[in-house]
């Protein structure tokens, strides 16, 4: 797969995206506190 003009191969791709979708997740749990302490 060609990403800015870059060869990366299935797995790289996979590794990445699982990258991240950790990230996403460490960044909503984030998010849920900062609304809980909001809403204190």
């Amino acid at each position: 797969m060609f990403i800015d003009d870059k060869w990366y191969t299935e797995p790289e791709v996979q590794a990445y995206i699982k990258e991240l979708k950790a990230r996403i997740s460490t960044l909503e749990a984030a998010l849920e506190r900062c609304k809980e302490e909001e809403n204190e």
